[in-house]
């Protein structure tokens, strides 16, 4: 089955005593990784040489790394130094390994990485004396007798990146990547918002015991409900540290409901003081024979699993899934062959046109057989002015001089954080719509339109790429292009000065010197919001070219039957404008090469 998978990030409710506690096991797991890094750095040359194997591919011969003589490696450096009876020694070991593997297959790949140079937080020492180290490194980086070597750019490269490295000076991620050292539970009584506990398995049988017994308190029960499976569950651990979730509806709707928690990573902001959970939810996406989507969890018992004997080559067994439909409790098979988000196609009956506007950021309308089923807008000009407001500000700062680098930075995050809450909007809003009238996505081709502020272009570019990955979510197949992206693009040109009532194109429709966000038909007087009436159009022009296009001659005649505009004359106005322009490109060039005969005969005569 192909699995989505989604993250989800949670802020953890804590107390103080609860924020020393996973402060000092982050500390304490940080600094053991700086350590062993450090001794396994003289070595990293013979570790490499000792982990490579050949495995034969189609292709020929080819070296790969040895996970398991990698982990027995660092297995053996770990217990021959003082992390040999280190409460987490098994999670210190593998994010070593994953460390130096991740380290080794990039150098595989000729990618000169540089190594994972680690510092053990608070020791400002150390720290000081490795970058005073790296930099005196990077003045004579590449330098050789014979002049500038050609990997200096390299050297350089690898020299900053452990600059930068070893300035941060934060604390490691810790992650949970199997579900029995995290488990989210739901606790709430009846007419009360539950509370979604995250139990976090950060103790050890031993470290925890001799606690419990020092206090004189009895081991600890959690009970509720298994968000992974639904069922209820009581917990009783002496290892795991309960954090509460901050969550709200959106989180309910979108993760919760449809999906499967599958692992974790605990992070901590500094600046902050708060600690972050940020949970990969697994999805199943599955189209029915009736192109209905389910949203699918495979059953929590591995009995349900069952395997059915099916006519498959080599004598292979087709395994079946037992699932569960999340939205409506239903019980359904799913086979291992089974079709699923990447690979079915959800049957699309209408048609969705998004218009990018300058103002706001985009409009969309849903058509279907040329009439208008919905139509909506993304208001953000409030969100634009608050932009704009900024942009001043870092004008005026960044005149003052380089004492307010660290306001700037600040400024600039802002911007980044409002533009992606109002694309991420936007793309939910649209993806909604496409959802509930089952439609196929047509967005504007914007290329080569150099007159549109490099900030919406970026903002059109996002919005896009969040369509795709939503869309996936949603059962919607990608499209065959390079990069796969789940919309169509047509030529957005002259949509906006036809009419959608009347299919009337003129020019005088919009008047973009006298405003930008309205539209008036001189034929007929029909007045709507110029995003939005384009929409409309982009949305019919794409029907009519993937649907209608052998049906109808061309797009006018598309208009007059089946969405009712009488007064269409698209097509010709937009030949009309395509002549104009090469009679006006011609008498350009024309004019060119006349001035140029001119000044060549001048010259010729000045030098009689």
């Amino acid at each position: 089955m192909n699995e989505v998978f989604k993250v989800a990030k949670f802020k953890l409710r804590l107390s103080n005593r609860k924020k020393r506690i996973l402060y000092n096991f982050m500390l304490k797991l940080t600094n053991a990784i700086a350590d062993v890094l450090e001794i396994i750095q003289p070595l990293a040359n013979q570790i490499e040489y000792d982990i490579l194997k050949i495995k034969e591919t189609k292709h020929g011969d080819k070296y790969i790394i040895d996970i398991r003589r990698l982990n027995h490696i660092v297995t053996e450096i770990v217990n021959n130094s003082g992390y040999k009876n280190y409460h987490h020694r098994e999670r210190l070991i593998d994010e070593v390994k994953n460390n130096l593997a991740s380290y080794f297959e990039l150098r595989l790949r000729d990618r000169n990485p540089s190594y994972p140079v680690r510092v053990r937080v608070g020791d400002k020492k150390k720290s000081d004396e490795l970058i005073k180290n790296y930099y005196q490194e990077l003045i004579s980086a590449g330098i050789t007798e014979n002049g500038i070597d050609e990997k200096a750019h390299e050297k350089e490269v690898e020299l900053i990146s452990n600059i930068i490295r070893i300035q941060k000076n934060k604390l490691q991620p810790i992650p949970f990547t199997r579900y029995r050292d995290f488990t989210i539970i739901e606790q709430g009584m009846d007419g009360e918002t539950p509370k979604k506990i995250a139990l976090l398995n950060v103790f050890t049988s031993k470290s925890s015991k001799e606690y419990f017994e020092k206090h004189n308190i009895s081991k600890k029960k959690y009970s509720g409900i298994d968000i992974s499976d639904g069922e209820d569950t009581t917990t009783s651990s002496t290892t795991k540290l309960p954090c509460i979730l901050e969550w709200s509806l959106y989180h309910q709707l979108n993760y919760f409901n449809i999906g499967t928690p599958k692992t974790a990573k605990l992070t901590y902001d500094n600046d902050k003081n708060e600690f972050y959970l940020h949970v990969t939810f697994q999805f199943l996406p599955h189209v029915d024979e009736y192109g209905k989507l389910h949203y699918l969890k495979t059953a929590f018992d591995k009995r349900k699993t069952e395997i059915l004997e099916a006519n498959i080559d080599e004598g292979k067994k087709l395994k079946a899934y037992s699932c569960y439909d999340a939205l409506t409790g239903e019980a359904i098979n799913i086979s291992s062959t089974n079709k699923t988000t990447q690979n079915a196609a959800r049957e699309t009956i209408t048609f969705l046109g998004v218009d990018m506007g300058r103002v706001m950021l985009a409009a969309f309308a849903v058509v279907k057989d040329g009439k208008v089923l919905y139509k909506d807008y993304a208001e953000t000009s409030s969100l634009s002015k608050t932009l704009y407001k900024i942009y001043e500000n870092i004008t005026e700062l960044q005149k003052a001089g380089k004492e307010n680098k660290k306001v700037l930075v600040l400024l600039r995050k802002k911007i980044a954080q409002i533009t992606r809450y109002g694309v991420h909007k936007t793309a939910n809003r649209i993806v909604w719509a496409r959802d509930y009238y089952n439609s196929q996505l047509i967005l504007e081709n914007l290329t080569g339109l150099r007159s549109l502020p490099k900030k919406k272009v970026q903002q059109y570019n996002k919005l896009s790429d969040i369509l795709t990955y939503k869309s996936q979510l949603k059962g919607f197949k990608l499209n065959t292009f390079n990069p796969p992206k789940a919309y169509y693009e047509i030529n957005p040109s002259q949509t906006s000065k036809m009419c959608s009532k009347c299919g009337y194109t003129h020019e005088d429709n919009r008047r973009i010197e006298i405003s930008q966000k309205d539209f008036k038909c001189v034929h007929c007087g029909y007045e709507a919001n110029s995003d939005i009436n384009a929409a409309i159009n982009i949305a019919r022009f794409g029907e009519f070219y993937f649907k209608y296009k052998d049906s109808y001659k061309d797009f006018d005649e598309y208009l007059v039957n089946l969405a009712g505009c009488t007064n269409a004359n698209f097509t010709n106005y937009r030949e009309e404008r395509k002549r104009r322009r090469m009679v006006l490109d011609i008498s350009k060039l024309l004019e060119k090469q006349i001035k140029s005969a001119k000044h060549k005969h001048n010259e010729s005569l000045a030098v009689l």
